[in-house]
């Protein structure tokens, strides 16, 4: 598979992004800034036959190390959000995210506050046995459904392993949902093609970074990622960025996205956690001129760890005034996603 060159996607996307709709919206320190930092570096990517394969395993087993001995756990998120667009006027909205999990069960509560004051809310209970979803939307109207042939695998990959930030959840999957650990995902091969590509300094932290290739590169985009891994907080990633350029006939420009981690937490012994993660999407859409920033900001406001949680956490009463939704058949996660949708 042909290795894209740096300089030639940082161009792709500085034709493709549009520079001025992204500066309008703020998206030049994000997608153009970007751009302009790939083309800053064109770091020589290993050939599988030059690949250190063995450091690059160890480094991965270092990974799955982090959270290897969490049990249960609790923890809330709060995540602002900023939606600006050459379109609309720019428009915030909060989500606070909850989440309990023993090992065999989860639950999972989600508020989301709408730039107009208006509340969505979710209660999802995976007791062992079935998967329960409660949701009531923004015009107080209160629908339920129940998965009678859900396990825990399919419960992580229909809910998205619980919290939203992806950074935040890969060192809880294994404890929370039993799926396969992210060093080991990376280390199995199934969908990335790792290269290893030295040291870099991110957040003040020394760190390892990983080009990520797709084994099987989709004919209607190229896509690059970057992984940053930092040793010295048990080997969890500082900073992730994608970016996907389309064909034009697939109905995308290209987008560009950056995870990066600002705070860390450190609660028990064996597991560093980003306490803070921001987050930037830039997207250009190929049939428009109509450019798209997304700024996300992910906080931990509360955590603890390897405590018993009450019996009753994982009980849920489906309200009277609910409509019961059809029971609609849990599809098992694609090999190789071990059940983390987009992350």
């Amino acid at each position: 598979m042909p290795v894209l060159n740096r300089k030639v996607l940082a161009s792709l996307l500085l034709i493709t992004l549009g520079a001025t709709s992204l500066a309008l919206i703020g998206c030049d320190s994000g997608g153009a800034a970007i751009a302009a930092d790939l083309s800053a570096t064109d770091p020589a990517l290993p050939t599988p036959g030059e690949l250190d394969r063995a450091e690059l395993d160890a480094l991965f087993e270092h990974m799955d190390g982090n959270g290897a001995d969490v049990r249960s756990g609790h923890l809330v998120v709060i995540t602002r959000t900023t939606h600006r667009s050459l379109a609309h006027p720019p428009w915030k909205g909060e989500q606070r995210e909850e989440m309990w999990f023993d090992g065999r069960r989860v639950r999972i509560e989600k508020r989301e506050t709408t730039p107009r004051g208006r509340m969505w809310r979710d209660t999802i209970v995976f007791d062992g046995d079935r998967l329960t979803t409660v949701a009531k939307d923004a015009s107080g109207d209160v629908s339920a459904r129940i998965s009678e042939s859900a396990d825990l695998e399919r419960a992580a990959y229909e809910t998205g392993c619980g919290i939203g930030d992806m950074l935040m959840r890969w060192p809880l999957n294994a404890a929370a949902w039993g799926i396969e650990p992210h060093g080991s995902r990376l280390a199995g091969r199934r969908v990335w093609l790792p290269r290893l590509i030295g040291e870099e300094q991110i957040g003040g932290l020394a760190c390892t970074r990983l080009v990520l290739l797709p084994k099987h590169q989709d004919p209607e985009m190229t896509t690059y990622v970057s992984l940053w891994v930092a040793p010295s907080r048990g080997h969890a990633a500082a900073k992730y960025e994608r970016h996907n350029i389309y064909r034009a006939e697939a109905g995308w420009g290209a987008y560009s996205e950056v995870w990066q981690v600002e705070e860390w937490l450190h609660p028990t012994e064996g597991l560093w956690l980003p306490s803070v993660v921001t987050n930037r999407r830039c997207e250009q859409p190929a049939t428009s001129g109509q450019s798209n920033l997304i700024e996300r900001r992910a906080e931990i406001v509360s955590s603890e760890f390897n405590t018993p949680i009450a019996e009753d956490v994982f009980h849920i009463e489906i309200p009277p005034e609910a409509e019961l939704l059809p029971e609609r058949p849990l599809g098992r996660p694609p090999r190789g996603r071990g059940g983390s949708r987009g992350g």
